[in-house]
């Protein structure tokens, strides 16, 4: 009988056994609650589902909650999202009721208030990972992130930009967010697809709601954001749920080529396709039905029953009003983590941390429906049919991912006023329209807009741009980029300051600082002895000096030398025995010892051509381009020649440039050669245009040029400084370029180049500009080009001009300056001493014979050089032959 009972009651006992079942008030409640009953049916479970349905307020979760709680169900199975599920989680888990949340994907849900959570669908960290995949695969490596301002907007894409994070070659150009919490419609993303827009994204990731979807694809083909070399990659809330996206069943053919990833449900598996027919033959259903949300529900439902432990059969007594723990909760939550299900969508386990076990994702894209074109999973990674691929228009190749113009892109220029850089037609109304403008950066932006498609107005401003350090804000056009009411200025110069704040592009420009001046008409006072001003003092002195020892040296290599006139011919005197050199001999002495002066002067023969005096009178005539009537004939003189020639020819065209010099400025009084000589006088004035760079690079060099900025004028603008030029006594400093231009005509003003404050000029952007690359890219190629020198040709060249001379230096030239010329020099010099010595041992070589070696000829010779020294230069002893 105790048996008896027993078997009557257990079936009793199980029967009065509830499943909670949880649902979102929607169009699809009932096709979940017809699907999961008919699932359980047929795997002759005897568990009673009790239904909850909450309207999407947290007030009627609370509810319904608490109701369905209260029916004394033993698990709850929910197909809320993550945002209403971290809200059940943490009620239900109070009583240590199971809470099987199937559909929900936040990777964040577990918590310790949620430990009876189990989670199905796998989380968005691993849809994150698939996308990321995915798009490592065809090196997209720089996208934009648009997602709904809600839970599974927000959450589902966290992992992603972490996975960027960890990738440096990934980069994350913008992420959008779009309000839901009002009414929505295509107006509604209108600021968040333009922001994408004018990102320049080309490839752009959408987690939403299927429904927000269909109205964003819509809007985003208005704006031209569904061309060809478009890519866009949805969630699989989107592409789980095609049917919302679509007009009554059909699909615009602007979604060709879409990406979209869904977790692997067995959509292909013959389980899944049994179970439909089944359930349409059947049961009579719809395959509407047949959904990723009603398979996992019924999944969840009949792992419970899988997994109920058979010594849970009392029905829980809970109540909201006093919470309190369910007794088996904690066994049965443990029963389901040992359990495994064959199910519907796919094997169902959990591990420990009540996470399903399951994580892959099947990889789909758009043609006429999202079609499985891959699949990736945490073990293998991602796995493509490419030849099953299509892309935005139908094409067959991926797009590069980088947007090659801007075509439909309207962009905002800041401009200055400043010739030759900008010049507005006086006439203009409008100065917004690009027509009103000309000069050189007009024709640079005129041909960009020409390359990338692009139209474009002018916001014009009165200054390029200072910095306020009190205020920290910045004016002129560097403050309307910065403000986001431009998108590109004209030419600016970079620097550290300015880059802190924009962008640049590549520069395509060099300039420096200097400064004009109108040049007095004044005469200076005559000076006698003008001609000596290009050298120095110990120059001149230098050079007289050099004279005379190069005469002496002229005259002892001569003499010296075996190949020279004088030396070959005193040492045929010397050595030659025959009667005739004999007699020539006894004759010198004889005629040299008389006292006769006709004697004396028919003694002058060709042996002094190269004494002291005629040395004197070459080296002399050299500083007149002109030559002695007897040159040197041993190669040692003659190199010695060579190289006070090359002496006197660059010291001679350095003289006649130094005096040109001093010429040329003696006709005006300017005193002034660097900028800080401005410091030290009281006859001019000077100033600089404020709000500009060469401003602030003074500012921040030294004491003296930051001395010159704050006791200068402020000057308003370049008119304002060319005025204050033509009036006289004022010195002008700004930038080369601009005062090149504005002053080439004028022939009484003066320019001097500092060689100081070099700087690049480049178009400055907005931080992180999108439009960046695009331009840079167009930039080097006109540079290439030539085209920015022919640009900049073509307005520099407008005009008559005028020979006006610049200002320049006229240093007097000193030692330290020409030292490298008397270097030169001195290692002639040393080369001709040299080229002596190889002479004689040349001579002496030729002097051997059998009798007489080369040291024997070589000593022969030295000390007839001797002897000859001895009684010729200094006159001592008779002249008599030494033979040997």
């Amino acid at each position: 009988m105790k048996v008896f009972l027993f078997l009557v009651l257990l079936p009793t006992t199980v029967l009065s056994l509830k499943i909670g079942l949880f649902l979102e008030d929607s169009d699809i409640a009932e096709s979940i609650v017809d699907v999961s009953q008919y699932a359980l049916d047929q795997i002759g479970s005897t568990l009673e589902i009790v239904t909850r349905v909450y309207s999407k307020t947290y007030t009627s979760l609370l509810e319904q909650l608490c109701a369905l709680l209260e029916d004394g169900v033993v698990a709850v199975v929910s197909a809320s999202g993550s945002t209403f599920t971290a809200v059940e989680a943490q009620v239900v888990s109070q009583f240590d009721v199971p809470y099987i949340a199937a559909v929900a994907t936040n990777p964040y849900l577990k918590t310790e208030e949620s430990d009876f959570l189990l989670l199905m669908a796998p989380s968005d960290i691993y849809q994150c990972q698939a996308i990321f995949d995915l798009m490592k695969q065809y090196n997209w490596y720089d996208f934009t992130v648009m997602a709904s301002a809600d839970d599974r907007g927000i959450n589902g894409m966290v992992y992603l930009q972490y996975l960027v994070s960890r990738d440096s070659d990934f980069s994350i150009i913008d992420v959008q967010h779009f309000d839901v919490s009002k009414g929505i419609n295509e107006e509604s993303f209108m600021s968040e697809l333009q922001e994408i827009k004018n990102s320049l994204a080309r490839i752009i990731v959408l987690n939403c709601a299927a429904k927000y979807a269909k109205l964003i694809f819509n809007a985003a083909k208005r704006m031209g954001l569904m061309e060809d070399d478009f890519v866009w990659i949805v969630s699989d809330s989107i592409a789980g749920d095609q049917e919302k996206i679509s007009y009554s069943g059909s699909y615009p053919s602007y979604y060709e080529g879409i990406f979209g990833t869904v977790p692997s449900y067995g959509q292909d598996s013959a389980t899944l396709t049994s179970f439909t027919d089944r359930y349409i033959l059947g049961h009579g259903g719809s395959s509407s039905n047949i959904m990723m949300s009603s398979v996992l529900v019924a999944d969840a439902l009949a792992m419970i029953h899988t997994s109920l432990p058979s010594n849970v059969n009392t029905e829980p007594s809970l109540s909201c009003s006093s919470p309190a723990a369910w007794s088996d909760g904690q066994s049965f939550l443990n029963s389901i983590f040992g359990a495994t299900y064959e199910g519907l969508s796919s094997t169902v386990d959990f591990n420990d941390e009540g996470v399903s076990k399951s994580t892959s994702y099947d990889i789909m894209n758009f043609r006429s429906g999202f079609q499985k074109v891959g699949s990736w999973s945490s073990s293998s990674g991602l796995e493509l049919q490419t030849e099953n691929i299509v892309f935005a228009g139908g094409s067959e190749n991926p797009p590069s991912g980088y947007g090659s113009t801007l075509s439909g892109y309207h962009l905002r220029i800041g401009v200055v006023q400043e010739p030759p850089i900008a010049f507005l037609n006086q006439s203009c109304v409008d100065t917004t329209k690009p027509s009103c403008w000309t000069g050189w950066n007009p024709d640079i932006i005129a041909k960009l807009a020409v390359e990338l498609n692009f139209t474009y107005e002018f916001i014009e401003n009165q200054r390029y741009g200072g910095y306020d350090s009190e205020t920290g804000t910045w004016n002129g056009i560097i403050g309307d980029i910065i403000n986001k009411t431009t998108d590109l200025t004209m030419a600016l110069t970079i620097s550290t300051e300015r880059s802190a704040f924009i962008d640049f592009t590549h520069s395509f420009f060099e300039d420096e600082a200097s400064f004009v001046v109108v040049a007095p008409t004044g005469q200076s006072s005559a000076n006698a002895f003008f001609f000596l001003l290009p050298f120095d003092i110990s120059v001149w002195l230098s050079v007289i000096g050099l004279v005379v020892i190069l005469s002496i040296l002229m005259t002892c290599l001569s003499k010296l030398s075996p190949y020279g006139k004088y030396g070959a011919k005193k040492y045929a005197l010397q050595t030659c025995q025959c009667e005739g050199c004999l007699e020539r001999r006894k004759h010198k002495l004889r005629k040299k010892n008389t006292g006769c002066a006709v004697d004396k002067v028919e003694e002058v023969d060709s042996l002094n051509d190269m004494s002291f005096y005629n040395s004197l009178f070459n080296i002399g005539t050299g500083f007149v381009g002109q030559g002695g009537e007897t040159l040197p004939s041993a190669p040692s003189g003659r190199f010695l020649v060579f190289s006070w020639w090359l002496f006197v020819m660059i010291l001679t065209s350095m003289y006649t440039a130094n005096l040109t010099a001093h010429l040329t400025l003696e006709r005006s009084t300017i005193s002034i050669v660097e900028m800080i000589d401005l410091l030290d006088q009281d006859t001019y004035t000077w100033g600089l245009i404020k709000d500009r760079n060469l401003e602030s690079m003074m500012r921040s060099r030294n004491s003296d040029f930051a001395q010159l900025v704050n006791t200068g004028v402020a000057l308003e603008s370049l008119q304002d400084g060319i005025d204050r030029v033509a009036e006289g006594s004022f010195v002008f400093i700004d930038d080369s370029s601009v005062l090149s231009y504005n002053f080439k005509d004028d022939c009484t003003v003066m320019q001097t180049y500092t060689g100081k404050f070099s700087n690049e000029w480049a178009f400055g952007l907005q931080m992180n500009s999108p439009y960046k690359d695009l331009i840079n890219t167009y930039f080097l190629q006109f540079r290439e080009e030539g085209y920015f020198t022919e640009v900049w040709d073509k307005w520099y060249s407008t005009g008559t001009g005028c020979s006006r001379e610049t200002a320049g230096s006229n240093t007097m030239f000193d030692i330290p300056i020409l030292a490298g010329l008397f270097y030169i020099l001195g290692i002639g010099i040393m080369c001709s001493l040299f080229l002596v010595i190889l002479e004689t041992i040349h001579a002496a070589i030729a002097d051997m014979n059998k009798s007489r070696g080369f040291w024997a000829s070589l000593g022969h010779r030295l000390r007839l050089k001797r002897r000859e020294i001895v009684q010729e230069w200094c006159g001592r002893s008779s002249v008599s032959p030494l033979v040997e």
